[in-house]
Order: C-alpha cells, then sequence, then structure tokens
C-alpha cells in the first residue's frame, strides 16, 4: 500500500513543539532566526558525522538511502529538529507570517544545496521541517510557496537533476506537493519527450517516489506523465537508455509489491491460526501492479 500522513510525522513534531511552546514565553523573529541558525550548526554537525559513520560501516549508496528519519527518533537529529520547530512555535502571534517564510525559504534554500543528502536522511528531515513549518502561521500557504519554488530547482547538470528528483520526491512525501499537481508539472515539462532534461528528471522522480519510498503508485497517480511517456515509447526516435530505466523501476517496484503482499498474507495467515475463528485473507485482496512491459510500448 502507498504510504500516507504527513510524512515522517510532521503533523505530530509541530503538534509537541506547539503543546511545548504553550508554557513558554514569547521569543521575537530575530530570537527565531537566532535559534534557527543554532539549529541547523547542530544538525550540520550530526548530518556529517552521521554520514562518516554510514560510510564506515559500508554497504554503499543504497544503505544509506535506506536510513529514515523515523529511525532517528533516539539521535540527536531529532533532538535538535526539535528545538528548532519549538523556537518557531514560540514565535510571537503578530509575527508569525514573517516567521513562517523566513523559516520556509531557509529549508528550502538547504534542500537545493549539494550536501543535501549526505547523507540523504539529511533532506527527509529538512522536507519534515518544512512541512512542519506550515503550521507556524495560519493565513501564510507554505503548501502554495512551495509549489512557486519548485519551479527555481536547477537542473542545468546531471548532478542538479539527480538532487531536483529528490526535493520533487521529499516534498510529495510530506504532502506540500499534490500528487495530481506534480503528475501534470511533470509532464507539462517533459513535453513528450522533447525535454531530455526534464525526462530525466521524471524518470528519477517516479524512481524515488514510486520505486524506493512507496510514496505513489505508477501509472495510477501518473496519469499524464504515463501518457507522455507512452507517446516517447511510441516515437520514431525514442530513447532507449530512458525506457529501460523506466521499465526496471516499475519491474523493481513490482517486485517489491509482490514481496510485501506476501509478507502481508503470511503475517495474516499467522495471526489467523493463532486465533482460530477468525476469517483468512483471500487471493484477491492481495496487491497487484502492472508490469512495466503493459505501461510502455517497446523501443
Amino acid at each position: 500500500q502507498r504510504q500516507r500522513g504527513r510524512g515522517g510525522g510532521a503533523a505530530a513534531l509541530s503538534a509537541a513543539a506547539r503543546q511545548a511552546a504553550a508554557q513558554q514565553p514569547d521569543i521575537s523573529i530575530a530570537e527565531l532566526m537566532e535559534a534557527y541558525r543554532s539549529a541547523t550548526a547542530k544538525l550540520d554537525l550530526e548530518f556529517a558525522n552521521l554520514d562518516a559513520q554510514l560510510q564506515q560501516q559500508g554497504g554503499g549508496k543504497q544503505a544509506a538511502e535506506m536510513v529514515t528519519f523515523a529511525q532517528l527518533r533516539n539521535h540527536a537529529i531529532a533532538a535538535h529538529v526539535g528545538e528548532l520547530l519549538l523556537a518557531s512555535a514560540r514565535v510571537e502571534r503578530g509575527s508569525r507570517d514573517d516567521a513562517a517564510l523566513a523559516i520556509a525559504q531557509s529549508t528550502f534554500k538547504a534542500m537545493c544545496e549539494p550536501r543535501a543528502l549526505e547523507p540523504p536522511v539529511r533532506l527527509e528531515t529538512l522536507a519534515i521541517i518544512l512541512a512542519a513549518t506550515a503550521d507556524i502561521s495560519q493565513t501564510l500557504s507554505v503548501r502554495e510557496e512551495v509549489a512557486n519554488w519548485i519551479g527555481f530547482l536547477p537542473a542545468r547538470t546531471e548532478a542538479e537533476r539527480y538532487l531536483h528528483s529528490h526535493v520533487l520526491a521529499r516534498l510529495l512525501g510530506v504532502e506540500l506537493l499534490d500528487v495530481a499537481d506534480l503528475d501534470a508539472y511533470l509532464a507539462h515539462n517533459v513535453d513528450q519527450g522533447r525535454s531530455a532534461p526534464w525526462l530525466e528528471i521524471a524518470l528519477g522522480v517516479v524512481e524515488i517516489a514510486v520505486a524506493r519510498y512507496r510514496l505513489a503508485v505508477f501509472p495510477n497517480d501518473f496519469p499524464r506523465l504515463a501518457t507522455a511517456l507512452d507517446v516517447v515509447a511510441r516515437s520514431a526516435n525514442p530513447p532507449a537508455a530512458a525506457l529501460r530505466r523506466l521499465a526496471a523501476t516499475l519491474n523493481a517496484d513490482h517486485q517489491n509489491r509482490l514481496a510485501a503482499a506476501k509478507l502481508q498474507a503470511q503475517q495474516q495467515q499467522s495471526r489467523v491460526a493463532a486465533a482460530p475463528g477468525r476469517p483468512d485473507v483471500g487471493a484477491g485482496q492481495l496487491v497487484h501492479q502492472t508490469p512495466a512491459s503493459a505501461v510502455v510500448g517497446s523501443p
């Protein structure tokens, strides 16, 4: 099943910060920005240490990508995020619009830096902070601001496009981007395959959001992009490498979902065996994902 809810627990973190702030005096924007700089400096140090630790442990890029913010609940990183959100929640009421905008802009800028993926959980953490910031103000829509800011994400180099895809996927994960809006945005920029850089970004988003983190389902959640990619696949000179990448992504997602469904069925059967009389899970309830070959035509 697709993962949902304010990704990484942003809503719960924001609620906890507001509850704690109710027992403390208000602070000014200047004090907030001082607290923000202090917390982010501590986070930078902790992420650098974590990145070094992950590299020492081995396992490579794939192992680093499996580390999530939820797994760092008892880590200093989570504590520093809590400090930042508490300071944000303490801002005097009349300044909360300006405070929300300042924190959101600074956080989004940090998400666009090359080190944002060192390690990958840094980007997830920043996205969670950005989503939690949306609760500071009752009138400023951080979500609308983000929808405008993504148009300025860099896409000149391969490294920038790689980060671009990750940022879009993480914003989807914390629900600061709606999947239908992201679908339309990607399909428009791919321009039926006429934009090679955007084709690379779009495939990256599918790879990350669908196959890796299961934030969405392809093609169900990306009908416009799927149509655009179908046009690309049926063109006179289709980009074979790009289509192979998409097919590999969808096949990996298909296998992951089958494995998850099998595990779910086994767990259900174990529960039924432990509690006689409860209904078993029928085969029709298992998740089925359309194979890649049925979605994208052969190049």
